[in-house]
Order: C-alpha cells, then structure tokens, then sequence
C-alpha cells in the first residue's frame, strides 16, 4: 500500500474538465502510448495502452471519476518520452489490467515511473492533454545537466487539496535484472545467440543511423533506427527474441547505434529487418546539435513558414496548407558530393527526392540554413 504524501505535485501543463471519466487528449506531433493507476477495488491498478494519433482523443475511464487521484505515463518512440515522476506502478509491454503495486519484478511485469493528477472533490470528469513541450522539457533538462525528475518539477502546479489522504506509490528501487535468453551483453553491444546466421532470412545488412526507441503494439513490439531518410524496424518474432527488443527499450534514445542482421522486405521508406547484434555508438557527433534545435521555428522573413524538429521528425508548413512532413538528420556531406560541412538533410514521408541544406548556424535559438543551388537561405527564429 501507499503512504502518506508529504507534500506533492502535479504534473499540469494541459489540462481540463470533461465529461463524466478520464480523457486523454493528444495535441502533440507524434503518437502517444498512455497507461493510467488508480486505487481499484481493494488494491491499486494500473492498465495500458492506448495509442493515442496526433489530434485524437481516448475516453480510457468511462465511468464517474470517484477518487480524486489518478496517475498516468505517456511514452513515444518517435521522440523524447512524456517526463513522469516517482509514483510507481507495474506495467507490462503488452495491453495489461494489472492489480498490486507490490514484486512487480518477480511478477514478470516492469516497474515504472507514473505522473499524479490531483482533483478536487466531487470531479467526475477530467481531461488531459498532451502536448510536444511537455516532452521537449525533458530533452532541455538533459541538456542543463537536470534529472527528469527537476524537468517535471519546472512544469507542475499544485491542484486544491483533496479530502481524502493523499496516497502514493513508493519509490523505486534499482534491481538488477535477470540476464534474459536468447541475447548476450558485453558492454554497449547487444548480440543474438542461437540464431541463424547472417543471410539465412535475406540480404545481409549493416546500417548505422539515429535510434528513435521501441512501439508496443497488441501482441509484439518493435524498435525502430532511422538512417539515411529510411526508418529500420526489428519487430519481435522468431528471428529477433522480444528479450533483445525488451532489453533495447533502455537504450538511450536519439544516440547512434550501428545495426547488423538480415533484410527482410521493405514498403517506401520502411524496411523490416532482423537484428543479430546492436551496437550503441557514443559519443553522437551530432546529439549536441540536434537537441539544440529541437521544438519550434518560424522564418523571420516570413513568420507563416513554420518549422517544427521532434526528435528525429520533421513538419515544414506554410501558412494554412499541408504540412510536409518526413525525417531529418544532420551529417557531414549532402547525399551529392558537395564537400564537407554540416549539412541538415530533410527526407518527405512522400517519397520525393531529399533535399539538402548547408547549415551555418545551429543553436537554441537561431537556425540559418540554406539549400544546396539555391542563392537565398532561410533564417529560422524562435516564434
């Protein structure tokens, strides 16, 4: 069971009231997988997940709302992760209802850290929204050198106080984990034992590029590397054991990895492979570059040409039209041999041909860029 809190925090940022149950809003610019904790019948309860798209919503409690403290966790793999506090509750890759907060280890279930949303008494209904500076705030904090923990501190504000004693989960304790089967760890490299080899389920591959993280779908997983405008996706099978992908979910996220295994079949832009071993490569040449224009732009020529970096992803926009979105990655040459520099290649979900811009400032707050053959750049502010 929980104690007493001391004193709390709650994670804000968005808000709202909504109709009776909990509701979860995405106004972000990627995918949000979302798990909740609540006091249930007897015990506390934790569920997941939902997969929330950009612009929608999920009613994941229906019913009145009858406590006045509720937690939440909200992960991406196409970006930084939702920051979440010390509340901890178990949880599972998989859709799970699970009862207790208690051994979740010797249970077979993760331990995680989840936010606490405090209402006051009587609410019924409530409505969270997530969006991408949530997020970004955790990208900042590692930057100034914060834990997660100060970066959701920056951003919660007190509810009113609740009637009912405020209880919270205990804190985490480091475990270490049992060495899971099928894959061996030695150092940063990751490596599939008891495999078949290289080339048994199609053409060999090595590719190195940036590591966006792992998705949690119904009955499987996947992790994901982006590289060269492609998105590499090693889902969990028989050929990739889910202990490898499972064990990947810690890896630091938006750091180079260099992947080997096999090729096996490839839609536009994504390309399904199998993984025989993971390397993480440290330090990222350009991590330092890329964090720093992370979040949003506008032209200072023209404040209607908008430029939004999460992650690894993109979106260019120009006033009230579709937006172009795709990947982007910062190297040292264009994919024509121009000479080297720092260039900012950008890659359209389209399909379309990359285009390359030379890049002669990159911070925080000013990014000036200008595409290969053309004589006019652009000058991105922040708005």
């Amino acid at each position: 069971m929980r104690g007493i809190i001391v004193a709390s925090a709650v994670f804000l940022a968005a808000t709202g009231v909504a109709r009776a149950g909990f509701e979860i809003c995405n106004d972000g610019s990627v995918r949000a997988n979302v798990a909740i904790g609540y006091m249930g019948e007897g015990d506390w309860t934790s569920e997941g997940w939902w997969r929330i798209e950009p612009g929608d919503c999920k009613t994941v409690l229906t019913d009145e709302l009858t406590r006045t403290r509720y937690y939440w966790r909200a992960t991406s793999a196409s970006g930084p992760d939702w920051p979440a506090r010390k509340f901890m509750f178990c949880t599972a890759r998989k859709p799970f209802t699970i009862v207790g907060d208690n051994d979740c280890t010797a249970r077979n279930y993760r331990r995680e850290g989840f936010n606490e949303i405090v209402l006051t008494q009587g609410t019924t209904g409530f409505r969270l929204r997530l969006d991408d500076e949530q997020r970004l705030a955790a990208l900042r904090a590692e930057e100034e050198g914060l834990t997660t923990q100060d970066s959701v501190a920056d951003v919660v504000q007190s509810m009113p106080p609740a009637n009912e004693p405020p209880p919270t989960p205990k804190r985490a304790s480091k475990q270490t984990p049992a060495e899971p089967l099928g894959f061996s760890v030695s150092g940063e490299t990751l490596t599939v034992s008891g495999a078949p080899p290289i080339g048994s389920l199609g053409e060999p591959y090595t590719v190195t590029g940036v590591f966006q993280g792992c998705e949690y779908y119904d009955v499987s997983m996947a992790c994901l590397l982006n590289s060269g405008g492609f998105t590499y996706r090693a889902q969990s099978n028989d050929a990739t054991p889910e202990a490898m992908l499972d064990a990947m979910v810690d890896m630091k996220t938006f750091a180079q990895q260099r992947w080997s295994g096999d090729l096996v079949a490839q839609n536009g832009g994504e390309v399904e492979v199998t993984l025989r071993e993971v390397v993480q490569l440290d330090p990222d040449p350009h991590g330092d570059t890329r964090k720093a224009v992370q979040g949003e732009w506008i032209d200072s020529a023209d404040p209607s040409q908008r430029l939004s970096l999460i992650g690894n992803i993109y979106s260019l926009s120009y006033g009230t039209g579709e937006p172009e979105t795709g990947i982007f990655a910062f190297s040292e040459r264009c994919d024509e041999p121009i000479g080297e520099g720092l260039y900012l290649n950008f890659y359209p979900d389209s399909g379309e041909a990359s285009t390359c811009y030379a890049v002669s400032t990159a911070s925080a707050i000013r990014l000036n860029i200008s595409q290969m053959g053309m004589l006019q750049g652009a000058a991105y502010i922040r708005p």
